[in-house]
């Protein structure tokens, strides 16, 4: 198997796949897989997916466990056919789960053959069947995990603003919907992802479970015109990560992001929230060109822990109060990075020039990275000055922080 290169430019995929298709007929039941994997250089890394072995079944009531599913994908689209084996003395049944709602169990043939008893079943062809082997009566047992409580959020009245929060930031969410209701007059309805799961994906840990929901509510909603709330804003009180099935240790994931279907292009692979707020039913593909397009306001604050999130709410409670404003409210700070034939550089002045012109009366502070003198360090080029004027502009204060330019951990 010839494994794929990838280039060294910083642009070039981050991997190339490969898929290899054998067939091969072992002689035995035995089959023995190897693969090698031939580096052309030390540095080089390959990943290997799955291995799929796909071999036609042969029924055998004597040797297969107490259930066993099966199926052949040659016989898609055929005449129905035919599963033969040799009879057995010990009662067994055969079942078609195709429709696990909707389960039914095959009649057993008996014949005999140049003296020989058998059995077989009569399939059809229609699709691809998948069948379970059942000895006896030897039905497994739904295990029981944990009792599920009633709930509705179906039943949930439209509000202005969601807040999605785990149950560990309960009460700084409630402060925030509190303080926003006092101040802003928003009804505001706060929901548990796992609360989610269980009623929009079946208990999945999937976030387009979240997005249903906002959905529900968004459809739902009297217009904006009327007295009555309108769906406008989203919260996502919790951490997120790339990494949804936590194989990094201390990993934290408290409410699911939206990931690129993309994964190997450094500029076309990214997480975002905005998936979130996608509200017309063709959308949610959220792919380049998709022309998809926001009808919701959403922020995050990713807070790890009980701490971080009683610091923000706080936060929060002092942006609102009269008594705490300053200059920095009249403040916008733009930075823009370098390389990349000037593009961070171009967007950020174009996004200044629209700041200039909508807001007269704000204070345009801009941090452009090719303005300062670069540094070669062990770690890369680094321009210590920008740090510490983005520093400075956060503790200081600032009502827009705009930052044009790369991503990085």
């Amino acid at each position: 198997m010839v494994t794929p290169t990838v280039g060294t430019y910083y642009l070039d995929p981050y991997y190339n796949l490969k898929e290899e298709i054998w067939n091969t007929d072992p002689g035995s039941s035995a089959l023995n897989l190897n693969a090698v994997f031939s580096r052309q250089n030390n540095a080089a890394q390959a990943w290997l997916d799955r291995i799929l072995v796909q071999g036609r079944p042969r029924i055998q009531p004597d040797v297969w466990p107490s259930s066993q599913v099966f199926y052949n994908v040659s016989t898609l689209g055929a005449q129905p056919t035919q599963y033969r084996w040799p009879a057995v003395s010990q009662p067994h049944q055969i079942w078609d789960i195709t429709l696990p709602w909707a389960a039914t169990a095959y009649p057993l043939e008996d014949l005999q053959i140049n003296g020989a008893n058998y059995q077989q079943i009569l399939v059809p062809g229609d699709r691809l069947r998948h069948l379970c082997f059942i000895k006896g009566n030897s039905f497994a047992s739904p295990m029981s995990l944990s009792l599920v409580p009633n709930q509705n959020l179906m039943g949930d009245s439209s509000a202005d603003m969601v807040i999605v929060t785990p149950r560990a930031f309960l009460g700084q969410a409630t402060q925030i919907a509190t303080t926003h209701h006092q101040h802003d007059g928003l009804k505001i309805n706060i929901v548990h992802p796992d609360d989610l799961y269980r009623e929009f994906s079946s208990g999945r840990r999937d976030l387009v479970a979240i997005r249903d929901y906002l959905r529900m509510l968004y459809h739902r909603s009297t217009p904006q015109s009327s007295t009555g709330p309108s769906l406008k804003y989203l919260l996502l009180l919790g951490s997120t990560s790339y990494d949804a099935l936590n194989v990094m240790p201390g990993n934290l994931n408290h409410i699911p992001t939206f990931q690129s279907y993309n994964s190997r292009d450094p500029l076309g692979s990214y997480c975002s929230d905005a998936f979130f707020g996608l509200m017309d039913s063709t959308e949610g593909a959220f792919g380049d060109g998709s022309g998809d397009r926001m009808d919701l306001g959403i922020g995050r604050i990713p807070v790890r822990d009980a701490g971080q999130a009683t610091a923000m709410v706080r936060k929060i409670q002092e942006y609102l109060d009269p008594s705490k404003r300053g200059p920095w409210r009249n403040e916008f700070v733009f930075v823009a990075d370098d390389q990349d034939y000037n593009i961070h550089l171009n967007d950020c002045a174009e996004l200044v020039r629209h700041t200039e012109t909508q807001y007269p009366q704000g204070l345009v502070r801009k941090i452009y990275a090719d303005a300062y003198e670069q540094e070669s360090r062990p770690g890369g080029a680094r321009y210590p000055a920008v740090n510490d004027r983005i520093n400075r502009s956060m503790q200081e204060g600032c009502l827009v922080m705009a930052y044009m330019g790369h991503g990085g951990v």
